[in-house]
């Protein structure tokens, strides 16, 4: 079993909750080159407009740290994914512009270039400058998440869920988010494959909750909903584990006397709310597009046991 909790923090990733909705498709390699450059994302102060041009050169040796590959195999998975960004685009809704049951929506390329250097063991991607300001300046609205939580998951659809959670975790140790199950489908873009529950269920749902519980310092529970006869919400209960050591730690702290030292100050400030409602893509200006098949490169069979 992965353990990437263990390794060193400090590689934060920082990116608008627009982004965190967004429909888009993206391999494992694709998902970890983006997380890789919005963890070196620079500080833009309060008020200071954004700069940043998108352009990103990625180390095979970094990249080879970051995800514990040899660095064969870390220059092969950033060409290969690089290649597959051929086409792809992600979907920004804009609620603001629906029209009755037309909906309002932005949808960029991701990459204007991309540079592939391998006698020197580099590559350059050049991200959509447009999509700056939603992994950049973010003071408000935001999902964050640091690179190690993540690392250890290699279903991109898992990775997808992962940073739903997040979204709603803020600075909280545990709490709840209710999730549209057409919500999840359009906005994933999860194969049409997966459209009978059954399918959905065992391919994705079961792979999902093995694997965060597994690789990830969240524990979490998944509760169907139904309306009628069919199942149509899923709720999710999360329990962030190192944020309760944490939690641990300034409890002992505190009950230290000032003089021995002992305080331990962690900011542990409460989210708002612990309950968070996300309803289908008819719903609150978000579309249904049609479900495109997800490039996977890792097995999504469930295993027999349970992850607790």
């Amino acid at each position: 079993m992965n353990q990437p909790i263990q390794k060193k923090r400090g590689r934060r990733v920082v990116q608008s909750n627009q982004l965190t909705e967004a429909s888009y498709s993206l391999t494992r390699d694709q998902k970890r080159i983006l997380y890789l450059c919005m963890s070196k994302m620079p500080n833009v102060p309060e008020g200071e407009p954004i700069t940043h041009d998108g352009k990103f050169t990625i180390a095979v040796a970094d990249y080879a740290e970051a995800y514990d590959l040899p660095s064969s195999a870390a220059s092969q998975d950033i060409r290969t994914a690089l290649n597959r960004f051929r086409g792809k685009e992600v979907t920004i809704y804009r609620p603001e512009f629906d029209e009755g049951d037309d909906k309002g929506y932005d949808a960029y390329p991701w990459l204007v270039k991309r540079s592939v250097r391998p006698n020197i063991g580099l590559y350059e991607i050049h991200i959509n400058q447009e999509l700056m300001p939603l992994m950049a300046g973010l003071r408000r609205n935001f999902t964050t998440y640091d690179m190690i939580e993540v690392n250890g998951i290699t279903n991109p659809l898992v990775m997808r869920l992962y940073e739903s959670l997040c979204q709603f975790r803020g600075n909280r140790s545990e709490g709840s988010v209710t999730l549209s199950v057409e919500w999840i489908r359009a906005r994933y873009m999860l194969p049409a494959s997966y459209n009978r529950m059954p399918d959905f269920r065992k391919r994705f749902l079961d792979v999902a909750v093995q694997e965060i519980n597994q690789k990830s310092q969240l524990r979490i529970e998944v509760k169907e909903k139904k309306t009628g006869r069919s199942i149509t919400h899923l709720e999710f209960k999360f329990v962030d584990i190192e944020r309760k050591k944490m939690e641990r730690v300034k409890r002992i702290g505190e009950d230290k006397p000032p003089a021995e030292g002992g305080q331990t100050d962690l900011d542990q400030a409460p989210g708002e709310g612990g309950q968070i409602d996300i309803e289908a893509p008819g719903k609150g200006g978000q579309i249904d597009p049609s479900p495109a098949d997800q490039e996977i490169d890792d097995d999504m069979t469930l295993k027999e046991g349970s992850p607790w």
